[in-house]
């Protein structure tokens, strides 16, 4: 009997410790495009685009407190300086229960990255609770014959002869 009473207790603990926040997702916009993350709808975007505006809607049914809501794709190789990320949060907000929230956050996509499929996490999270994280595929591809000049080298230094 007591241990059946332990076990009911500690099946308990971890059912608190390991709640999710409370947050629905109503709808993700990648560049204007509506995107599901069941990855029914996987969208190109083009490496060297800046400005990717990805637009989230999400509520409640309770008040929250201290919520953040971040954008990042993993895998770019200079992901670890964070000049370079490939990410934008939210500054930390209280959510109204029943309200709607949209937020809108920008990512710049670099010429560097490598063309393949990626993966957009959305994440909500706040102080207390597990995070919410849905993936939406995007696929990075590069435009046809694109050519990027990173150099000039002159001889003699400093002067060009027609």
């Amino acid at each position: 009997m007591i241990a059946l009473v332990l076990v009911t207790l500690a099946a308990s603990a971890l059912a608190v410790s390991a709640a999710t926040i409370s947050v629905s997702i109503a709808e993700v916009k990648i560049d204007g495009t509506i995107v599901s993350p069941t990855g029914a709808n996987t969208l190109n975007l083009e490496k060297g685009q800046r400005d990717v505006d990805v637009r989230v809607q999400f509520s409640s049914s309770q008040e929250l407190k201290n919520i953040e809501i971040s954008a990042d794709i993993s895998g770019y190789e200079y992901n670890d300086d964070p000049e370079l990320r490939l990410s934008d949060t939210t500054p930390v907000f209280d959510m109204e229960g029943n309200v709607t929230y949209v937020k809108t956050l920008r990512l710049d996509i670099p010429n560097d990255a490598e063309a393949d499929d990626y993966l957009v996490r959305i994440t909500v999270s706040d102080r207390n609770n597990n995070a919410l994280v849905q993936s939406y595929r995007v696929i990075l591809s590069a435009q046809r014959h694109d050519l990027s000049i990173r150099d000039v080298i002159t001889s003699p230094y400093d002067e060009v002869r027609a």
